[in-house]
């Protein structure tokens, strides 16, 4: 849980940015690029064909951010590959002794075996970032390996053992890379990358229940629904009667008496319900004569009203029925008797 935290609110991260340098900072994060630059272009090589360049580069690569791994503030890298100082030969052992019996001395130590006592420089700083001491040993072998091995010079000579050393320099780089790269951030930066982190997982959160209140929501009831549709056709279909619109209708089979209602979204106030008659054009032969509107709570009628639309007429005036009720969530028209061939309405309109 606690690395959770941290990933998040990167607290640690940002006291280490406060105790940091600005010069290692700097060392950091431009051996971390060089080491980027160099990785990129070894995966161009390589997968191009250019075994052998790709690999020296992805070894150059792994050695780059091993060495972003311990600068010293007092010595960024700098800014530009410096040509390298013949050494002096070093005298062996048995020569050191013999000149520091004959000053009357103690020999002096062996300074590569303890250098090796101690490992690589880096070994340190990254154990306290997290990574194993298996790992660690790995890596030492492996900066060993590649930087004592003859590798090859022609695409011809790389082989099996070489394409080892290939997978395994990338995948320690992206591996120290991950460890390392937090330490070249300010807290400017770091204060960027909490809120993108954060702000994703709000934004996928937001996502997730969007997705479950969808997939848990329980299936709506019909808007509206009728006893019955004139030949079954879409063309006089109940939803009709709420599309806006007086020139689309809902109409009755032959003859028949019949209802249509609308249920509310929830239950409320009801006081008129506005009716606009059928006339069916171009024939102008079906209308609504009788009628009876009733407003439902559950399902006890809380209001009724009753009403005559006295002659079918062309383009009908839509009109106010007075009816009233409380908690009203569902609003039916009930057909009684017709004009012509069979009755129906244009729209339904419930006022609050």
């Amino acid at each position: 849980m606690p690395s959770i935290i941290e990933y998040f609110l990167l607290r640690d991260a940002r006291a280490e940015a406060l105790k940091t340098p600005d010069a290692a900072r700097v060392a950091i994060g431009r051996a971390l690029s060089l080491g980027r630059q160099k990785g990129e272009a070894a995966d161009a090589l390589w997968s191009n064909g250019h075994a052998a360049e790709g690999l020296r580069l992805a070894v150059d690569a792994l050695h780059a951010v091993l060495d972003a791994c311990a600068p010293s503030p007092s010595a960024p890298l700098p800014s530009a590959p410096l040509p390298a100082a013949p050494l002096p030969a070093a005298p062996s052992p048995a020569a050191a002794s013999e000149e520091a019996a004959e000053d009357g001395g103690d020999a002096p130590q062996d300074t590569a075996a303890v250098a090796a006592s101690e490992g690589p420089r880096w070994r340190a700083f990254l154990a306290g970032r997290g990574i194993p001491a298996s790992r660690l040993d790995a890596f030492a072998v492996l900066e060993s390996t590649s930087s004592s091995a003859l590798l090859p010079v022609l695409d011809a000579e790389v082989g099996g053992t070489h394409a080892d050393l290939y997978e395994q320099s990338l995948a320690a780089r992206l591996e120290v890379v991950r460890a390392v790269a937090g330490v070249a951030l300010t807290t400017r930066e770091l204060a960027w990358l909490r809120a993108i982190r954060i702000g994703s997982v709000v934004v996928v959160l937001a996502v997730v229940v969007g997705l479950v209140g969808l997939l848990t929501r329980r299936p709506e009831r019909p808007l509206v629904q009728a006893s019955d549709v004139f030949g079954q056709s879409p063309q006089f279909a109940a939803g009709l009667v709420l599309d806006g619109r007086e020139d689309t209708e809902w109409l009755l089979p032959d003859h028949a008496s019949g209802w249509i209602e609308t249920r509310l979204p929830e239950a409320r106030r009801v006081s008129a319900v506005t009716i606009t008659n059928a006339d069916n054009p171009p024939h102008f032969d079906r209308a609504t004569r009788e009628y009876r509107v009733e407003l439902y709570s559950a399902d006890r009628v809380v209001g009724s009203a009753d009403g005559v639309f006295e002659n079918l007429e062309r383009e009908p005036a839509p009109r106010r029925i007075e009816v009233a009720g409380d908690d009203v969530d569902r609003v039916r028209f009930v057909v009684r008797s017709t004009h012509g061939a069979g009755g129906g309405i244009a729209e339904l309109r419930v006022e609050p």
